[in-house]
Parts: structure tokens; sequence; C-alpha cells
């Protein structure tokens, strides 16, 4: 693993891996990206939840198709990655360990391998990963804004005003997680260019960009939406009233066909 998550990975689990044998390091190098793609893959997932709480009964197979496609990346990304990683790095995980994890080593192997003919199908692998998520969370949130948008006109001027907020939440959730990893992994990417001390910055920011990804949502439903929750709320029951309503309309209407 070569990426910039490693730096964290290699500084904070060094007692643990100098007595861990290769399929131990495998094993930790896998669920470790697993849980960084979930970080990336969680947005698709809460659009679906605000999508199928809201319109229920509207769901399309495109929407499942969207996050079957992000749920799958996740583990194609992991499965693929690491052998790629594994296989083909010239100095192994071992060798490093054995050499006491030297920051400036470990930074070079990660990072500034420029004859390792894998680190573009790593970028590649990683750039799929990322617009699979990011256009699954956007197809979703424009179904949802579209769906909501043809029911403005039976909603009340309060109903219509938080579903405004809820919108503008939507739209910071999207920037921030672009912000703290998209445009890291595009730079890393151009990184094998760049001088060593700039190449190790990209990697930390990466690193500090995939670790604050899970921050977002507590940072943006709590600092920056902090009455998201009541906002939600009143749309679900928004919901749940307009479904009422129209039934109440379906019932009369069937009623007054059997008269």
């Amino acid at each position: 693993m070569f990426n910039g998550i490693s730096y964290t990975y290699y500084v904070f689990f060094a007692s643990f891996l100098k007595t861990a044998d290769e399929n131990t390091l495998i094993a930790a190098d896998f669920a470790f990206n697993i849980a960084a793609n979930l970080s990336l893959n969680a947005l698709p997932f809460q659009f679906f939840y605000r999508h199928y709480n809201l319109l229920g009964l509207e769901m399309n197979w495109r929407i499942y198709a969207a996050v079957f496609a992000a749920v799958s990346q996740i583990f194609i990304n992991a499965i693929w990655v690491m052998q790629l990683v594994i296989v083909n790095n010239p100095t192994t995980d071992m060798e490093l360990i054995k050499a006491g994890c030297d920051m400036k080593m470990v930074g070079n192997h990660l990072v500034f391998v420029k004859q390792n003919d894998y680190k573009q199908t790593y970028f590649t692998f990683q750039t799929a990963n990322i617009a699979v998520c990011y256009g699954a969370a956007l197809y979703i949130a424009a179904s949802t804004f579209t769906s909501l948008k043809k029911l403005t006109s039976t909603m009340s001027p309060r109903t219509k005003l938080l579903n405004r907020r809820v919108n503008r939440m939507q739209f910071v959730q999207i920037v921030m997680p672009f912000t703290l990893n998209a445009i890291p992994l595009l730079a890393f990417a151009l990184s094998r260019f760049l001088s060593p001390a700039v190449s190790d910055a990209i990697a930390l920011y990466r690193v500090f960009g995939v670790g604050l990804s899970p921050l977002v949502d507590p940072i943006v439903i709590i600092i920056v939406f902090p009455s998201f929750r009541r906002h939600l709320s009143s749309l679900f029951l928004f919901r749940k009233m307009w479904k009422a309503q129209e039934n109440s309309v379906l019932s009369v209407q069937t009623t007054s066909g059997l008269r």
C-alpha cells in the first residue's frame, strides 16, 4: 500500500506491524482500504435514504442501480488495488518494517517509486471509485430534487423553505468531501513529476483529507445546519400528509365510480 493513507498506517501501527506476518499485513491493508472507501461511499447511501423516506413510492431501478454501483466499487477497488500493490511492489512491506519504518524510506517507497507500472492502474481504480460514488450521489440528489419540485405547488411556504435548506445542506455535503478527497487524489497522481518535499506534502494532505471525510456529516449537521433534524422531520411529515391526501382522493374517486 503506497498512497498517503499509509503514513497514518505505519506511524500508529508500527509496533503491531513489526510482529505481523505477510498475510496479516495483506488483511490489514484490505480492511484499511475498505474503511477509506466506505467514508466516501457514505454519501450516496445518505442521499438514497433521504430519497426513500421522502419519495419511497417513486423509487425506480436507476436509483437502486446507482447504489449497487457504489457498493460494488468498494470491493472492486479494495480487492484489485491491494493485489496490485502487494504483488508488484519491488520493496515489500516486511522489508520496510525490518528497516524500522523509517519515515523517509516509507515516504519514498509509497510515493516516489516511479518505475512501478501499477501506479497508473491504482490511480485509475481510485478515480473510478470517486467518479462512481459522486455520480451516484449526484444522480440520486437530482432525482430527489426533481421529484420534490413537482410537489411544490402542494407545499406550504414553510415546507418550501425547509426543503430549500435541506437542498443547500446536500450541496455542502457534496462539495466538502470532494475538496477533501478527490482534489488531493488528482494532485497525488501528478506527484511523480514534483519534488520529494511537495509529494510528501500532497501525501499528507491525502491522509488528512481521507481522515476528515467521516467527520464531514457531523460538521455539516451540528455546526452548519444545527436544525437539520427538524427540517428533515418536517419534510417526512409533509410526505405522510401528502400520501394520506392522495389516498383520500383515490378513495373518493373509487367510491364515486362504484356509485
